[in-house]
């Protein structure tokens, strides 16, 4: 991501502290690096023993590697970025998996078949997948740039499907998950749900999810500006969009507005480290006694070491909500 960031900022007018030149050549020389011992950076963690173990590649690795190539392809034109990029397109497409019985299909996180979720940015492979069809779009790739917009339009759809298969009066967007344990059955195992299980491989992260919703209302108003799309789809897809906003600044159960300064209830963290306006806190969970109920930092947890799921901000909320707002119609 860092990659991708250097590269598009290496075309901008502008630059700051460094020139645009040393921009690409950051991002050239890092790419490069990548390209040759990404694999032996990757490692994995036994949750049980603590020790370090090794790891294949996820599709977290497949979706940034597409935006590292494919703003590189489009600073610099140059056919090894071309190949890459696609290389890591013609990988996502392989990873996203259709139930045969036609029910949502999902990602596959590694090669087990574990579906992929995310607490954090689950529109992002969406995004890198939109930026690579707009690159590639006048250059001869075989028309991958439009399957690329099919299998975007494809993963929005199968998430508005998943979300409206249950009442969900706020039509907040829900995920294929899997508990950690899980992993010798992976799709057997797997259920759709408003928020990821406690249960999963960090060992102890979960949080609200709120950067996560934001970058999907960014994925769903991106594809519904897509030509492919219906304008039934597009109305869907906005609907769901402006959903997750709505939900961050108090359309949910709770009532409460996570945008600190604006609307009602918004939340302080600790008194050492208070929460400043415009920051976007966390924000709601499953509940960590019930998992089929919802949670937003209840009062044994209030001012205690584990109020941080729901009362820290974290710039990638802001982040992706300012750039939700700026996409959706």
């Amino acid at each position: 991501m860092a990659i991708a960031a250097l590269a598009r900022a290496s075309q901008q007018e502008r630059h700051g502290t460094f020139t645009s030149t040393e921009y690409l050549e950051a991002a050239t020389s890092a790419f490069l690096d990548l390209e040759k011992n990404n694999r032996s950076y990757l490692f994995g963690i036994n949750i049980e023993t603590g020790d370090i173990i090794g790891s294949s590649e996820s599709i977290v690795d497949d979706y940034c590697a597409l935006l590292a190539a494919t703003e590189l392809f489009a600073a610099q034109h140059r056919q090894k970025y071309a190949e890459a990029a696609i290389r890591r397109f013609h990988n996502l497409l392989v990873r996203y998996h259709n139930p045969s019985d036609g029910s949502p299909g999902w990602f596959t996180a590694w090669n087990d078949g574990r579906p992929w979720f995310s607490n954090v940015e689950s529109g992002l492979p969406i995004v890198a997948l939109l930026r690579f069809a707009e690159v590639f779009h006048n250059v001869d790739v075989d028309g991958l740039d439009l399957d690329a917009q099919r299998l975007a339009a494809r993963v929005m759809k199968d998430t508005l499907r998943r979300t409206a298969r249950i009442a969900n009066p706020f039509g907040l967007a829900r995920q294929r998950v899997v508990e950690t344990g899980s992993s010798a059955a992976p799709t057997a195992q797997a259920r759709d749900e408003f928020f990821i299980p406690h249960v999963n491989e960090t060992g102890f992260w979960w949080q609200g999810e709120n950067a996560n919703l934001a970058s999907l209302s960014v994925a769903a108003a991106r594809v519904a500006s897509l030509d492919i799309i219906s304008e039934k789809d597009a109305a869907r897809l906005g609907e769901f969009s402006m959903d997750q906003l709505e939900w961050i600044i108090g359309r949910n159960p709770f009532g409460i507005c996570m945008l600190q300064g604006r609307g009602q209830g918004s939340p302080e963290y600790l008194t050492e480290y208070p929460n400043l306006p415009g920051g976007i806190v966390n924000g709601v969970t499953a509940d960590p006694d019930d998992p089929d109920a919802v949670a937003f930092l209840p009062a044994e947890y209030s001012g205690g070491p584990d109020s941080w799921r729901w009362a820290e901000q974290w710039i990638p909320h802001a982040g992706w909500y300012l750039l939700a707002l700026s996409v959706t119609p």
